[in-house]
């Protein structure tokens, strides 16, 4: 057998001689760490899965029990890769009368079988370790089987063939051969560890390694001054603060990490570190529709390698030449993995927290991470908050649920898209679900109109939002990432799932999603969130609640019983939970963590309040960031809830300084009346009939059938004023214009009438019931009204507002100078307060604003103490429960 074998140069070096295996290294220990590919992944034999730590026992050698143990590992890990024992035969007998285990001298460490290069052969790649050298550097060789094709054999003196390593393959260079990646864990500690990687492209029936841009060391210096990466930390004097410029792209990036304990700041900006040790995490990404390699690389600060202070990332390509490209490049910052079960309302980014202000109208804010310089960004309610390159993604409740994007510092506001909801973010796309749009279904995904109601359809568009496609149907909710690291760029994949045949369907898909696949069913319908390899979520369980954890790498289930439970999240490892219950009289809202892995659980926060309260939603929205968990609390009557964050102490502080940001009046709720509608309680200003003139007045009888049985009554009375009023003529104007485009729907209405049967009284009317006198402005609360049979009779409010010296009418924008998105924001919020006040979750804004979503600036009063916003009944509540009518104050208003 002809073997050929590429060195570290491209060189050849024959696989069968056994002193080119043998190094002069001092025996170690193989640390193991976490496999993180995408695909094509495989660890060691004998990995600890708690310490990560694999500790080998030295045992007498014997070549035929090498050979035994060599099967029995290959048949595993086929069998662990979906291969049946016939197959895997097949595959072990190539092996054998190759004899790439040298009688027994080879220990088999690592196999993969697969179609790698997709023509529908399979291939393989073959890891061997010296048994009687093992650990030690340059002992082994990987072996790679092409389809046909003679066997390649890869030495390198520097590579470890023990331990931990992981493989994928993918066209990385948008070349159309396939480029086979291969990673392993040497024995280093501090920092990354020791990585060794490898790329080698399968062109024309040979393989060739490739040059990463990393690759370099003190023989290589040329090499390196061409294609390595060098980066070099900077220290700012202000706390916590550091920059990093890489001189291969000539750019430069400001992040924060934590300074080294003990060591004072610098009266200048300094250079305190660098890149230590090369990439690693090597890793399959998509970048502008291609496929391309995403590498980290660790970065020090002024303490050494133990004072990691961010993570490097870099896509790379090759040209066709073979030279690699990086194409970008960002920084990751350190932080707490974490998971939260609903879209963020707060979140934390290169140093600042962005989120919705409790105190200033729920506005989108960012402040520093100490609660300080707080700005506002966006004058709108805002959910589903991300931030990414110094832009934040978020859904504007005010503006009917349409997705926006504005920079950092506020400036820039764009609007993508007109509606979505359930917003998140990867590298160069936006993810949303919406209703159906035929012309975003590129894919053909429906075949039947689907509702117009049914908002469960996924959607991902660009970051300028002008390429919009739909890639998956019936989605009820779903992430992009699995909690250890939460700022999803260029990797990842979604996770969904789906109502189907009386289950909750959990399952994963691509990016663009493609390839779908389904991990578990969880029975009825649940939230759930993915956290480092697993699957969490609560449901009902010997009358009650547990937290279980689906593992998407054995497909086990465990679980841990919780008391009651609204909310979860999870951070740092461990599981809050949010819950409620009563101990005596009082009633108590607390947290609970979770330590999974130990079976502790412990209260680390409550509030009690007294029973009459019990109905009041005093605390809600329990969220993890990368520093830290918040939730919202009830605070007092006229600040309603807040912020607050956990502190180490089972303790948690009010975050927002009502110092720094102004704090919103709650608004008025007026009270229903005896005909279940705010209006029947309002009160016109006293002495308002000192201002009117006669009434323009109407009325008209209609009878329906030989003997009259039916009849039908149309009516009109609008105001006039005389001329106490400056502008008196005009508003009259209007409102005689008003009559007579009312008297023409009377000949519909009759003709209604025509058509029905037997002994009826209907009705229909045009009047006002309220007028507001005031020093500029007048309203007077026009509307029509009408009994057709049901129930309830009907009436919709066509209120007006005039200015008194000029008689034109007003809208809300002038009145206020602002948007009418601007004014449903600010007008929104203090009803809001109020109904926070009150107890009234069912307002409370989260994922649904129902006080914005329903918000007509047309329907507003004037009162004395401020202006007044009208729900008709149905739009926000069940008919029952009426009407809503809340009053601004004018001093919230700064009128």
């Amino acid at each position: 057998m002809m073997v050929l074998c590429v060195g570290v140069l491209f060189g050849c070096a024959p696989c069968q001689d056994a002193e080119r295996f043998a190094g002069e290294q001092e025996t170690v220990q193989s640390v193991l760490i976490e496999d993180q590919t995408e695909t094509g992944e495989t660890s060691s034999e004998g990995a600890s899965q708690e310490s990560g730590v694999e500790v080998f026992e030295e045992t007498e050698y014997s070549p035929e029990e090498q050979l035994r143990k060599n099967e029995e590992k290959f048949y595993e890990e086929a069998g662990d890769q979906g291969i049946d024992r016939q197959e895997a035969d097949t595959y072990l007998r190539v092996l054998m009368d190759d004899n790439i285990f040298q009688n027994g001298a080879m220990e088999l460490t690592g196999l993969r079988i697969a179609d790698m290069d997709g023509n529908g052969q399979t291939d393989m790649l073959v890891v061997v370790q010296n048994v009687q050298e093992k650990y030690l550097y340059g002992t082994g060789g990987l072996w790679f089987y092409m389809n046909e094709d003679e066997p390649y054999c890869f030495y390198e003196e520097e590579c470890p063939y023990f331990g931990w390593y992981s493989s994928f393959w993918a066209d990385l260079d948008d070349d159309g051969n396939v480029e086979i990646t291969f990673c392993a864990q040497g024995t280093g500690c501090g920092g990354p560890g020791d990585h060794y990687k490898a790329v080698f492209k399968y062109i024309d029936h040979s393989v060739e390694r490739m040059q990463l841009p990393s690759d370099y060391d003190e023989d290589l210096e040329e090499a390196y001054r061409e294609y390595g990466l060098k980066i070099r930390v900077f220290q700012e004097p202000e706390a916590d603060s550091y920059s990093a410029y890489c001189a291969y792209l000539d750019e430069q990036i400001s992040f924060h990490a934590e300074n080294s304990e003990g060591w004072d700041l610098p009266d200048t900006v300094c250079l305190a570190g660098s890149n230590v040790r090369g990439f690693y995490d090597l890793c399959v990404a998509e970048y502008e529709g291609k496929k391309v390699l995403q590498a980290s690389e660790y970065l020090c600060g002024e303490c050494g390698v133990p004072h990691g202070v961010a993570e490097a990332k870099f896509l790379i390509t090759w040209n066709p030449d073979g030279t690699p490209q990086v194409l970008k490049w960002w920084l990751e910052e350190y932080s707490a993995p974490y998971a939260s079960w609903r879209e963020s309302r707060i979140c934390y980014a290169d140093g600042y927290y962005y989120y919705v202000s409790q105190m200033d109208h729920y506005y989108l804010y960012r402040c520093k991470e100490d609660g300080s310089e707080p700005q506002c960004l966006v004058r709108a309610h805002a959910g589903s908050i991300c931030v990414q390159d110094n832009e934040v993604f978020f859904i504007n409740q005010t503006d009917g649920y349409g997705i926006y994007r504005v920079k950092t510092d506020g400036t820039g506001l764009t609007k993508l898209c007109d509606s979505g909801n359930r917003l998140q973010i990867s590298a160069e796309y936006v993810y949303f679900c919406d209703t159906y749009h035929a012309e975003y279904d590129t894919r053909g995904l429906v075949t039947e109109e689907p509702s117009e109601f049914e908002d469960d359809f996924l959607y991902r568009t660009d970051k300028d939002g002008l390429r919009r496609e739909l890639i998956a149907t019936e989605v009820r909710q779903y992430v992009l990432s699995e909690g250890d690291d939460q700022n999803v760029r260029y990797t990842g994949q979604v996770y969904c799932w789906k109502w189907k045949e009386e289950n909750t369907v959990v399952s994963r898909m691509d990016l663009d999603g493609q390839n779908e696949e389904e991990l578990c069913r969880l029975g009825s319908g649940i939230d759930f969130l993915v956290y480092e390899g697993a699957i969490f979520y609560i449901g009902a369980c010997d009358g009650g609640e547990k937290i279980f954890r689906f593992s998407l790498r054995d497909g086990e289930t465990d679980s841990f019983r919780v008391p009651e439970s609204t909310e979860f999240c999870i951070y740092d490892d461990r599981i809050y939970t949010l819950y409620k219950g009563m101990k005596g009289d009082l009633y108590r809202v607390a947290i609970n963590r979770i330590d999974w892995e130990d079976g502790s659980s412990e209260e680390v926060y409550r509030y009690e309040y007294a029973s009459e309260d019990a109905d009041a939603c005093r605390m809600s929205d329990l969220f993890a960031t990368g520093r830290g968990v918040f939730f919202r609390q009830y605070v007092s009557e006229n600040e309603g809830c807040q912020w607050f964050r956990l502190t180490d102490d089972k303790g948690a502080e009010q975050w927002e300084d009502p110092d720094q940001i102004p704090g919103t009046l709650p608004a008025r709720n007026i009270e229903y009346g005896e005909l279940n509608s705010v209006k029947s309680v309002l009160v016109s200003t006293e002495g308002y009939e000192a201002y009117l003139s006669d009434d323009l007045v109407y009325e008209a009888d209609h009878t329906v059938g030989d003997n009259g049985e039916g009849y039908g009554v149309y009516q009109i009375c609008l105001p006039q004023f005389n001329s106490r009023i400056p502008g008196y003529k005009k508003i009259n104007q209007y409102f005689q214009r008003a009559c007579q485009e009312a008297q023409t729907d009377q000949e519909a209405f009759f003709q209604i009438l025509d058509g029905e049967t037997g002994r009826f009284s209907y009705y229909q009317m045009t009047d006002y019931d309220y007028v507001y006198i005031g020093e500029r402005f007048i309203t007077v609360a026009k509307y029509r009204g009408g009994y057709s049979g049901g129930i309830r009779s009907w009436t919709v409010q066509e209120p007006v507002t005039f200015d008194r010296q000029t008689g034109e009418a007003v809208s809300l924008e002038e009145l206020l100078g602002m948007t009418w998105q601007e004014a449903s924001a600010r007008l929104t919020a203090s009803a809001c307060k109020r109904l926070e006040r009150d107890g009234n979750s069912w307002f409370f804004l989260r994922e649904e604003n129902k006080l914005a979503e329903e918000f007509d600036p047309e329907k507003f009063f004037l009162f004395p103490e401020g202006i007044g916003i009208y729900y008709e009944r149905y739009a926000v509540d069940c008919g029952a429960a009426g009407d809503y009518l809340f009053v601004v104050p004018w001093e919230e208003l700064d009128f």
